[in-house]
């Protein structure tokens, strides 16, 4: 009925000699395993309202190799042994006021970890493991107009290494006439640094999130039952977008740079 489960086990075994400068001596095994579980379960109270409890898991080891000192050309190749999971949990509502107006709103929480595996290896705060969480709550509302139909909506997350932050959302959209549509959205979002961006990172607090902007304008005309055109405006914009960056040969790092969009 409303219960679903999915689960992904995907084992992805590649070869590469690729270094920064130069090909290495041979090529080494490049390793990917991963792991997804998702269970969810719809429980409707009535025609106009539903909640979705969802929990999703994944586990990923990737770029995953164990040097061999018997093979391995000394500094030729190092162990990278990391294992990192995410447990997310997500409680979402839909709601129907009015005939015309939707609402979706919901919370979220998730738990990052991450081990490093290797002998000697250890993250940034000198342990051999490391987490992070984020709490969410976010909403959207659709009211169709006889005059425009109104998308409006926010997300606010808190993050224990960031702080919070606020993404709202909003739009315009209609169909004109039977042929001509128009649409404009604007909207931002925000992706904080991934275990190792902070890791590889010159310290945790030089690397920042990433904030993008995004503004759309769209018309569209339906020439004949098989044709349309349209014409589309669009900007992106991502602030502070996070690079991996090369300060010399034997030193790599992640770190915000400027902006970057389209």
């Amino acid at each position: 009925k409303g219960f679903s489960i999915r689960g992904i086990y995907d084992r992805y075994l590649m070869t590469s000699r690729d270094g920064y400068r130069e090909n290495l001596s041979r090529a080494y095994p490049d390793d990917f395993f991963s792991s997804y579980v998702d269970i969810k379960y719809l429980h409707k109270f009535n025609d106009n309202l539903s909640i979705t409890p969802k929990f999703n898991y994944i586990r990923q080891a990737p770029w995953n190799y164990v040097s061999n000192p018997d093979i391995d050309t000394i500094g030729d190749y190092g162990t990278y042994n990391k294992v990192a999971g995410r447990y997310k949990f997500n409680l979402t509502g839909n709601y129907k006021p009015f005939r015309k107006t939707t609402v979706v709103a919901g919370v979220e929480y998730f738990l990052d970890q991450a081990t490093d595996r290797a002998d000697s290896g250890i993250f940034y705060n000198g342990e051999k493991s490391v987490s992070y969480t984020n709490y969410a709550i976010f909403g959207e509302a659709v009211h169709k107009h006889r005059i425009v139909n109104l998308i409006a909506g926010g997300r606010f997350d808190s993050h224990s290494q960031y702080g919070s932050s606020f993404s709202p959302r909003i739009g315009l959209t209609k169909r004109i006439t039977k042929d001509l549509h128009f649409k404009a959205l604007y909207s931002h979002s925000f992706r904080a640094p991934g275990i190792d961006n902070i890791n590889y990172s010159l310290n945790p607090d030089s690397i920042k999130p990433e904030r993008t902007k995004v503004g759309e304008l769209e018309v569209g005309y339906q020439l004949t039952r098989n044709m349309i055109v349209t014409i589309n405006f669009f900007d992106i914009t991502t602030l502070d977008p996070i690079v991996y960056y090369g300060i010399s040969d034997s030193e790599q790092v992640y770190m915000n740079l400027g902006k970057s969009g389209t």
